[in-house]
This record gives structure tokens, C-alpha cells and sequence, in this order.
């Protein structure tokens, strides 16, 4: 769950909000269904440039990974799972 805009808010006044930091030698948390839309969506400029080219999408986390490995960047990648909107109660 998110604030509806807050993203795109952001990232269009990302020269207020952002500074650049060179990260290295160090452990990252990294959210990983936001990574997913990070690298598939807004890396590429498009919904679909991949469309079932899975080799090119994995080029493009591999490379990501890559990165932060030659920074000495240990990730760890949190995946919270799916979820069904059923309102069972054990």
C-alpha cells in the first residue's frame, strides 16, 4: 500500500529531492516487487519493450545485480508474496 502520486511526485522534482551518493562496501535492502517495476518499467521507458524477449529482461537484472556487486553492495532482496483479497478466518 502507497500514497496514491507520491512517486511521481518525486521523481519530477528529483533535482530537489535527490543527491547523488556513491554507494559501496555494504548491505541494501531492496524492495523487490519495486524492482521489478524500476527495472522493467521505467529503466526501459515502456510498458512493453520486452513483450516475452525474456532474455533482454534478464540482461537488464543481471546487469543491475552486476553493478551493485562491483560496489561491493551485498542485496537483499525482500519478496512479500501474493495475497487474495478473501476475508478468511482461521
Amino acid at each position: 500500500m502507497g500514497i496514491r502520486g507520491l512517486t511521481t511526485y518525486i521523481q519530477n522534482r528529483s533535482d530537489y529531492y535527490f543527491e547523488a551518493y556513491e554507494l559501496a562496501n555494504t548491505k541494501l535492502v531492496i524492495d523487490g516487487a519495486s524492482l521489478n517495476a524500476q527495472l522493467y518499467c521505467n529503466r526501459t521507458y515502456s510498458d512493453s519493450i520486452f513483450s516475452g524477449d525474456y532474455d533482454q529482461i534478464a540482461h537488464c537484472i543481471t546487469r543491475f545485480f552486476e553493478d551493485l556487486l562491483r560496489c561491493n553492495v551485498e542485496p537483499l532482496v525482500i519478496i512479500d508474496g501474493g495475497w487474495e483479497s478473501k476475508n478468511i478466518k482461521l
